[in-house]
């Protein structure tokens, strides 16, 4: 876990002299720089968390956008189109390839290397699962040795910046490696990088099918659709279904997708991407669907990492900043309310601003798809722009908390704890003063530790894996 990392001593000392109020920003740039890679690999996503997350998000696809990609297909069927293989059957497949790695303990693995090693006919020979499906599955995953020297050497111009010691972009993308001319053994590179490729790698796998020839208006119009709108809209129904499983709607606390009222306030315009009202104090929330660029993650270049988190997550800060001054302006005559609202644009609940003038604390949250943000220095550098564009706004600065940046998975794993536990107590240890580098994952386990509060899990994902494990029983049925 990220806890366990640890800075080089003089590092250290020069963090823990840096006051709130005057911390060096540079120094704290570079760190973020230097400690994310290491912090990305060093704590892969959970891979049930993962796959039972992105088989939801599938579904939300082709119920919510259906037939919006390619002559009317869904996103399924868009994918199973261009790749030969259908979205939900290539996630089945890839978390059972990973699951077999995982199977085995690290010490198993090293002692005995052959493990790394499958052979392809024997994994599927008995599997219902066609001669096509299985090239199509590991077109997707796998590569040669030929073509992996061929990446490290022929890197493209944008990605020549990315440091070498990071340089993992060919066995991210390729996880999997032929072993024979055959192409019927494979070895895994890393199990951690298979695991990711269940979760940020099932986005790119989805973006890099939808990659097309030059001309191809249809099929560059399916991918514009879906970086520009989809994939994030998926992440917001996503996120605020968990947390309506928690908060149902006749408790009138949880705003999903809430739109101002007043046309001054922009009607039916989204208000927040979600929001919690607990009366004197409310958590508001941003999601962002993004992923930071690789190079921007990997070129060791702190104005660059920097930027590309503003330029990707820093809007999600600014927006709470303006829609804050909006709900909660310092004069009660310019606040504007807002409501959940059903298909039929009718209002379900409300937030009056009479509900506004009760509010004593303002909790600033953002959601994320990176799991690379799960580290602490992105969380503190986040809180920075957004500390900058609060102070902008005619806020009573009194009322406004430190902004918390979490991840999807920080969410799933947060949720059994708030029957118990106050989301806004919560959030109060995690902005207190920490070590940059830690994460929020670290601060509630020893939160939940100090109150001696059992471990919980995440039941809405362990029921929905345990329906997935149910369907594999028909997917990995012998055939006569």
């Amino acid at each position: 876990m990220m806890n366990n990392l640890l800075f080089p001593p003089e590092q250290e000392e020069r963090l823990r002299n840096s006051g709130a109020e005057g911390e060096d920003e540079r120094i704290h740039g570079e760190l973020f720089v230097q400690w994310l890679p290491t912090a990305e690999l060093l704590n892969p996503p959970d891979p049930v968390h993962s796959v039972v997350r992105h088989l939801e998000y599938a579904g939300i696809f082709d119920e919510h956008f259906a037939a919006a990609f390619g002559a009317g297909r869904t996103l399924s069927e868009r994918f199973q189109e261009l790749t030969g293989i259908e979205l939900k059957r290539f996630l089945f497949f890839l978390f059972n390839f990973d699951l077999y790695y995982r199977s085995h303990s690290r010490e198993e693995l090293i002692a005995n290397i052959a493990l790394f090693n499958v052979d392809i006919n024997t994994v599927f020979a008995k599997l219902k699962i066609t001669k096509e499906e299985i090239q199509a599955f590991f077109g997707l995953l796998t590569s040669d040795v030929a073509a992996l020297i061929a990446a490290f050497t022929n890197v493209p111009e944008p990605e020549r910046n990315v440091q070498p010691q990071f340089d993992v972009r060919p066995f991210r993308s390729s996880p999997l490696v032929y072993r024979n001319e055959e192409r019927t053994i494979v070895t895994c590179v890393d199990p951690s990088l298979l695991q990711e490729k269940i979760s940020s790698g099932a986005y790119y796998a989805i973006l890099n099918s939808l990659n097309v020839a030059e001309g191809d208006e249809r099929a560059e119009a399916d991918r514009q659709r879906f970086l520009k709108r989809y994939w994030g809209e998926v992440f917001e129904i996503y996120v605020n279904a968990r947390l309506r499983d928690l908060y149902p709607l006749e408790a009138t606390r949880f705003y999903s997708s809430p739109k101002w009222d007043s046309p001054k306030a922009q009607r039916n315009n989204e208000a927040f991407d979600g929001f919690l009202d607990y009366g004197d104090a409310v958590i508001a929330m941003e999601y962002k669907g993004k992923y930071l660029s690789l190079v921007a993650k990997y070129a060791g270049d702190r104005e660059l990492l920097l930027t590309d988190l503003n330029e990707r997550f820093g809007k999600a800060a600014r927006q709470l900043a303006e829609r804050f001054e909006t709900a909660f302006n310092i004069k009660a005559e310019h606040r504007h309310g807002f409501s959940q609202r059903d298909e039929h644009n009718e209002p379900v609940v409300r937030y009056s601003t009479g509900c506004a003038a009760k509010v004593r604390r303002i909790y600033p949250v953002v959601i994320v798809q990176d799991p690379s943000l799960s580290i602490g220095f992105a969380n503190r550098e986040l809180r920075r722009i957004f500390d900058a564009e609060i102070k902008t706004r005619a806020v009573d600065q009194n009322l406004v908390k430190p902004l918390s940046l979490l991840s999807i998975e920080d969410l799933e794993i947060l949720i059994p704890y708030l029957q118990e536990v106050s989301f806004t107590e919560l959030l109060d240890e995690y902005t207190r003063p920490h070590e940059p580098i830690c994460s929020f994952r670290y601060i509630l386990n020893q939160y939940v530790k100090r109150k001696k509060i059992a471990s919980r899990k995440n039941e809405w994902v362990l029921g929905k894996f345990d329906e997935l494990r149910e369907s594999l029983e028909d997917v990995f049925t012998v055939l006569d």
